[in-house]
């Protein structure tokens, strides 16, 4: 519940910072805190206080990249593309959602015991998801350095030279 709320609360601070900051700053300096987040919770998740601390981490970068993803949407396409835009944002993140939670468990599948049909899964299983999703996140930092300056969603498309 904790990490939910830093989630929230990091996107409510980063609506502000977008208003006077480059949308690409928040969203690499999200990303950058959800893999330490990810990165130190796979070495750090013994007890309650370590998750709590690990997730807070990550929730709070989280909460940069959600509030920022929009903004870089429109920032990219045109005015009369920013609603097919918006929804591709919205399948992508469901879609992923969706994949990450199952390649998850399929993960920690791997690294379980089941008795009497329930599994239960050991540490090395919660380790390596952990640093999987740090890797990712760094990946995707990776990548996200090649974002164009965006323009300012403000400025009207120009119409085409006829």
């Amino acid at each position: 519940m904790s990490w939910n709320l830093v989630m929230f609360g990091a996107g409510l601070v980063a609506s502000r910072l977008l208003r006077r900051t480059d949308a690409r700053l928040i969203w690499w300096t999200g990303l950058a805190l959800m893999g330490a987040g990810y990165g130190l919770a796979g070495f750090f998740h013994a007890d309650e206080t370590q998750l709590v601390l690990t997730s807070c981490l990550a929730n709070l970068g989280a909460g940069l990249v959600v509030a920022g993803a929009p903004v870089l949407v429109v920032g990219v396409v045109s005015k009369d593309e920013q609603g097919l835009g918006s929804g591709m944002l919205n399948m992508l993140i469901n879609f992923f959602g969706a994949l990450v939670t199952a390649l998850s468990f399929a993960a920690l599948a791997t690294h379980s015991t089941v008795v009497d049909g329930t599994a239960f899964y050991r540490d090395g299983g919660f380790a390596w998801l952990f640093w999987t999703g740090a890797i990712l996140t760094a990946l995707t930092l990776v990548v996200s350095l090649f974002i164009p300056p965006l323009r300012d969603p403000a400025e009207t498309d120009t119409a085409p030279a006829v």
